[in-house]
């Protein structure tokens, strides 16, 4: 018996899981897993991708290959060493410090640089909160929360 954690005997069969896992169609890894020069048409790789995803090896070869992505991310997220952290936020204190000043010689509102100082005294809290972490010791990236614009988002490429 083959465990998924085994590539499979099949070379096409192996690099087509391995497509699948990685978010390619059916029809796109069949037609890139196929041997060079014998590139299938796309009604054939549509009928045999799924064929070929029914079978209980490849099936389960893609979900073992797809749990071992989403374990991968997930440790690059939640690991981070207290110095990485801290040099992050030192890089920020001195932007937010830079976008205060800026905004003071250029003449902005006193709700403005209020909104600032605000910024700055919540993220001061949270580099007192990393110093005390301790060194090199790997903490969960949410220790330090990031707070992101109003209206920003987020695309993770991790």
């Amino acid at each position: 018996m083959t465990l998924p954690s085994d590539p499979l005997k099949n070379q096409r069969h192996e690099r087509f899981a391995q497509l699948v896992a990685l978010g390619a169609t059916y029809v796109r890894a069949w037609i890139e897993a196929a041997p060079q020069g014998k590139r299938p048409s796309a009604k054939s790789a549509s009928v045999q991708g799924h064929r070929t995803m029914q079978r209980p090896d490849v099936r389960d070869r893609v979900q073992f290959l797809q749990q071992g992505r989403k374990e991968a991310h997930t440790a690059r997220l939640s690991l981070a060493s207290a110095s990485d952290l801290k040099n992050a936020m030192k890089a920020l204190t001195g932007e937010i410090q830079a976008l205060y000043d800026r905004l003071r010689t250029e003449g902005a509102t006193e709700d403005e640089l209020a909104a600032v100082r605000a910024l700055k005294n919540s993220h001061a809290q949270r580099a007192l909160s990393i110093a005390d972490l301790g060194r090199d010791a790997p903490v969960a990236a949410s220790a330090a929360p990031v707070i992101w614009p109003k209206g920003a988002t987020h695309v993770c490429k991790c």
